[in-house]
């Protein structure tokens, strides 16, 4: 199996684990807008993003990569504030803190692959106002080794 797509898959199935059943996949990662929000707004998706070789020991290949962690929760703003979208979205932080605890934990199930996992970067959260859904996206560094 393509090491990329069995790290999706362990993060996948880890972000799964930590958000619980009340969380489903995304439909559309990359653009989260054209995905339907009704009946379960908590969502969850994994995209890989950039990647470089880095020095690494003889006969294998040592790889930084970053993959995306993206998380939707909807919020029901009333006239009068915005209270709801100020929860949803420390609702967020939240979950992402407890997906990056149990990754570095786990090391994504794949010890003799993944070398060290952290947290890079949180993106500033974005609002869907048709949806009335709030994303937050967090950007993971995944060290890991192919061997040649």
């Amino acid at each position: 199996m393509n090491k990329v797509q069995q790290i999706i898959e362990a993060i996948e199935s880890e972000v799964s684990t930590t958000l619980g059943a009340s969380y489903s996949k995304l439909n559309y990662i990359y653009d989260i807008e054209k995905n339907s929000f009704k009946g379960n707004p908590n969502k969850f998706g994994v995209l890989p993003l950039e990647s470089s070789t880095v020095s690494g020991v003889v006969r294998a290949s040592t790889i930084d990569q970053t993959f995306q962690i993206v998380l939707t929760d909807e919020y029901r703003n009333t006239a009068m504030n915005d209270l709801s979208l100020q929860e949803a979205v420390k609702n967020l932080y939240d979950k992402l803190n407890d997906i990056e605890k149990q990754l570095y934990k786990s090391k994504l199930g794949l010890p003799s692959v993944v070398l060290l996992m952290n947290l890079e970067a949180v993106e500033a959260p974005e609002v869907i106002e048709e949806h009335k859904v709030v994303s937050l996206r967090g950007n993971f560094l995944v060290k890991y080794r192919t061997i040649i």
